[in-house]
């Protein structure tokens, strides 16, 4: 967006629009686990159950980008996307039986592959303003997810999880009209801008080493928060620490909203001013403590309070390798790079959640060898960021 004058009604609907979008994906998770787990499906198809999630991510998101520039069109791939939440969220309403909750984890991994088209979109021509753009974008995204995890933890015992399931899919169709009536940017919206795809500018994307190293440092990063607090915490806590209803909301709630504090400070800072590397290595290493710490927890509500780490370790990745992973490409290849980006981080998103889940049935005193992996993982992150990743 650059220099051009800045459309308030476009933005305000568009950002309204993504906070809908991950409320709806959101509200029954802090809760499906446990669920699964109470209703007798084991650590290992939950864990394939969290795993295809990724997967459909990892196959679709370089597809869906260059689909996006082949139409020179982002809105038709976002409906599409929350046309798919609102499928996701109906499935399992009918039937809980590993199988719908499968299903319904593999529509919502279709529906988050489109996160490539509000990312790109938001990122295109932004030049020096993407940190601060990236970090609007991710406080909507935490916000809706944070706003999704008060409202479902307050109402969950009087509903259950079927009514949190038709919440998100109510929310989703209010997301789908306001995505609707947005106006999107008509420079990219022109068809005549078919010309701008060109293999040979795709081509020098994928040869970005910086781009690939991003890619995987954030999937280390999203292995350890997928099999953890979006994973198996919220089951620890209620099998091993009696955690009620409440209280598992709030270890997912937590951890959201140290997310997006974080998020909205980074955002607004000025990221060459910023020890880029010294940063991401600082936020790995306390997402291993994090990992470590969390089996150690002698209540819920210890573990509770630790999520405020977790979450703010977690959020400085996700707004500074979003921002920068494409930041030795042009503009013509923003599209693309988030595709390659989002594409590789959904493998953490993929295997942790898998191994983790084995671990855990596998393993006496399976949940703490799970975090302690985590934490190893965590570390692989951070020496990965020392030896490999460039500061602006």
């Amino acid at each position: 967006m650059g220099g051009e004058k800045v459309d308030v009604k476009r933005d305000n609907l568009f950002y309204v629009s993504i906070l809908l979008f991950w409320f709806a994906q959101y509200i029954y998770m802090p809760f499906l686990n446990p669920f699964m787990s109470g209703v007798g499906i084991t650590s290992t198809i939950i864990g394939a159950i969290g795993g295809v999630y990724g997967i459909t991510q990892m196959v679709l998101r370089i597809p869906l980008s260059i689909g996006a520039s082949l139409v020179s069109s982002h809105k038709p791939i976002i409906v599409g996307g929350l046309l798919a939440v609102i499928i996701s969220c109906l499935l399992p309403v009918f039937s809980h039986s590993w199988i719908a909750f499968f299903m319904m984890r593999a529509l919502a991994g279709v529906s988050s592959s489109t996160w490539i088209s509000y990312t790109a979109y938001q990122l295109e021509g932004a030049a020096d303003t993407a940190n601060s753009r990236m970090g609007l974008v991710m406080a909507c995204n935490m916000g809706g997810i944070s706003l999704s995890q008060i409202i479902g933890t307050a109402i969950y015992d009087n509903i259950g999880i079927n009514g949190l399931f038709f919440i998100g899919a109510v929310a989703a169709a209010l997301g789908t009209i306001l995505i609707l009536l947005t106006p999107f940017n008509p420079r990219f919206e022109k068809k005549e801008n078919k010309k701008q795809f060109d293999w040979s500018l795709w081509v020098g994307a994928i040869k970005n080493r910086h781009l690939w190293m991003c890619s995987i440092i954030m999937s280390i990063g999203w292995w350890a928060m997928f099999s953890s607090n979006w994973g198996f915490t919220g089951v620890f806590a209620s099998e091993k620490l009696g955690a009620t209803s409440v209280q598992v909301g709030l270890i997912a709630f937590v951890c959201q909203i140290a997310s997006v504090f974080i998020s909205i400070v980074f955002g607004r800072l000025k990221g060459r001013k910023l020890p880029e590397r010294a940063l991401l290595i600082g936020a790995f290493v306390l997402l291993g403590i994090y990992c470590v710490l969390s089996p150690h927890c002698p209540d819920a509500t210890y573990l509770v309070i630790l999520q405020l780490l977790g979450g703010a370790a977690i959020s400085v990745p996700n707004v500074r390798l979003f921002a920068n992973a494409g930041r030795e490409l042009s503009s013509a290849q923003q599209i693309f790079s988030m595709g390659i980006f989002q594409s590789v981080y959904s493998i953490g998103m993929t295997v942790g959640p898998i191994m983790s889940g084995l671990i855990v049935d596998a393993i006496s005193g399976g949940f703490t060898i799970m975090f302690y992996s985590l934490g190893i993982v965590s570390a692989i992150g951070a020496t990965m960021v020392f030896f490999f990743y460039k500061s602006r």
